[in-house]
C-alpha cells in the first residue's frame, strides 16, 4: 500500500521488496551456473611403461656374463695348454726310450700304447669340448641379446617402452 503522508515509509518498503527480490534472483542465478557443472572423468593414471636398453653395451648385465663366459673360456685355454705342455713331455719321453731312427708310425703306437699319453689325451679331448661349449653359450648369449635389443628399439619406436639410460641396469634372471 501505498503511503502518502510518509514518504520515507514508502522508499523504504519498496526498497525491501527489491532487495527481496533481487536476493532472489542473485540466489536462482547463483545455483543455476555453480550446480550445473559437468563432472569430470576420474583421470586414468598413465601406463606405466618397461624400461629397455637399446645399447647392449650399456646394459651392465649382459657385460658382466660377457665378462664372466670370457673368463670361462680362458681357463679352459690354460687347462688345454698345459695339457699340450704335457704331451709334449710325454712325445719326448717316448721318443727317447725308442731308437733314433724310429718312424712317426712307430712313435705313434708307442704313444697309443702309454696310458699317461692316453690320459692326456681323454682329458684333451674334455677341455676341447668344454671350449666349444662354453663358446657355443657366448655366441648364443649374443644372439640373443641382439634379438631382445632390435625388439626393444621397436618397442621404443612404437611407444610402447622408454629407454633406460646407462646409469641403471637390468639384471636378466639368468645373471641373478
Amino acid at each position: 500500500m501505498w503511503c502518502v503522508k510518509n514518504p520515507m515509509k514508502n522508499y523504504f518498503m519498496w526498497s525491501m521488496r527489491a532487495l527481496g527480490h533481487g536476493a532472489i534472483v542473485f540466489m536462482a542465478v547463483g545455483l543455476v551456473f555453480s550446480g550445473c557443472k559437468k563432472q569430470e572423468e576420474p583421470k586414468k593414471p598413465d601406463p606405466v611403461l618397461p624400461t629397455v636398453y637399446t645399447d647392449r653395451a650399456n646394459d651392465k648385465a649382459y657385460i658382466s656374463s660377457l665378462k664372466a663366459n670370457h673368463e670361462q673360456q680362458a681357463q679352459v685355454a690354460r687347462e688345454r695348454f698345459n695339457l699340450s705342455l704335457k704331451m709334449t713331455q710325454c712325445v719326448t719321453r717316448v721318443r727317447g726310450a725308442l731308437p733314433s731312427e724310429a718312424t712317426a708310425e712307430v712313435v705313434q703306437k708307442a704313444l697309443e700304447a702309454d696310458p699317461t699319453w692316453q690320459e692326456l689325451d681323454s682329458q684333451i679331448k674334455r677341455a676341447e669340448a668344454a671350449s666349444k661349449e662354453t663358446l657355443k653359450q657366448a655366441q648364443e648369449m649374443v644372439r640373443k641379446r641382439m634379438k631382445d635389443e632390435m625388439r626393444d628399439n621397436e618397442a621404443l619406436s612404437k611407444g610402447a617402452a622408454k629407454a633406460l639410460d646407462s646409469a641403471q641396469s637390468r639384471v636378466p634372471a639368468e645373471v641373478k
